[in-house]
């Protein structure tokens, strides 16, 4: 370090430490200014050591105030001096903003939509064939959790069900009911045929039901 930067120096000349507050700083400048000024000893005699000491503590003491003015801290402070009305910096950085929570009845809702539309029925509703039957068996052998049974057209359903289930038909004939090229048939108000076309499905397990051999 340059002998004109020796900002340790002065530090041990006026006797604060380099973290020390910049009125400190500025109190033990002028004492020591006091103890080294000729004027202020006028019973000693001229001393050039003392004088040189003078002029290189006036020096030290500039340079150090105009790194504090650049810097906001004094030379060897670790931290800036906090400037008058501003914020204090914080002592840990803030943490991040939590995301949204989702209503605990959405997830639920959505999770039971979704077991609806794929997991396959516990037991197969009435007029179901065996093999139905046997795909929920296998699924369970291989460790799966069926959903709860699903309403689906079936043989001896009332037609008030039906209503709920498929909707109002496009066309009602002698015990017949139309949607679209799709139909469902019954007797004493109760499902005993249906048609599911591709182009308008029912919501039957089965194109056709398995109906009795005569």
């Amino acid at each position: 370090m340059a002998r004109e930067t020796d900002f340790i120096a002065l530090y041990d000349d006026l006797g604060v430490p380099p973290g020390c507050a910049l009125c400190e700083f500025r109190q033990a400048y002028r004492r020591r200014m006091a103890m080294l000024h000729p004027d202020r000893q006028p019973d000693r005699m001229p001393d050039a050591h003392a004088t040189e000491r003078l002029q290189r503590l006036t020096a030290l003491y500039g340079a150090a105030m105009a790194f504090e003015r650049q810097h906001g801290r004094l030379p060897g402070a670790a931290q800036p001096r906090p400037q008058p009305g501003a914020p204090a910096t914080p002592s840990r950085p803030m943490a991040p903003r939590r995301a949204r929570r989702v209503p605990l009845w959405l997830g639920v809702a959505a999770a039971a939509a979704l077991a609806w539309a794929l997991w396959p029925a516990a037991t197969p509703p009435d007029g179901a064939s065996a093999d139905d039957g046997a795909v929920v068996v296998a699924q369970a052998e291989r460790g799966y959790v069926a959903a709860p049974a699903r309403v689906l057209l079936h043989q001896g359903m009332p037609s008030t069900q039906v209503r709920v289930l498929e909707g109002e038909p496009t066309l009602i004939s002698d015990g017949r009911w139309e949607y679209g090229p799709s139909w469902i048939r019954f007797q004493g108000d109760k499902v005993v045929d249906w048609y599911s076309s591709a182009l308008r499905p029912l919501k039957a397990r089965r194109v056709r039901p398995t109906l009795p051999q005569p």
